[in-house]
């Protein structure tokens, strides 16, 4: 149990949360819950730019602008932010 403690630490001073995405069951059900949730991030086609703005602020290092409702993401919010064109929409979406 401690290598494996430390094995995470050492970790986590490479990698953004390495136990959520890698080791813990409730983070992999939560992930995959990204795809059918009635929330969601929606990419707005015509106003993006694919400048990667987004996926830089991203602790995460998704490609929203190719996949915003990805598995690993935490909808922290930070892409929204950090979009120039404001092309990332939240909210329910059929």
């Amino acid at each position: 149990k401690s290598l494996i403690l430390i094995a995470i630490m050492i970790l986590a001073l490479f990698l953004y949360r390495p136990f959520c995405r890698y080791l813990c069951p409730l983070g992999a059900l939560y992930g995959g819950c990204n795809k059918i949730s009635i929330y969601k991030y929606k990419i707005d086609k015509d106003s993006c730019i694919s400048c990667g703005k987004c996926q830089d602020v991203c602790k995460l290092n998704i490609k929203v602008y190719e996949s915003p409702n990805s598995l690993e993401c935490i909808r922290c919010g930070n892409c929204i932010k950090a979009c120039p064109q404001n092309a990332i929409k939240k909210g329910v979406f059929k």
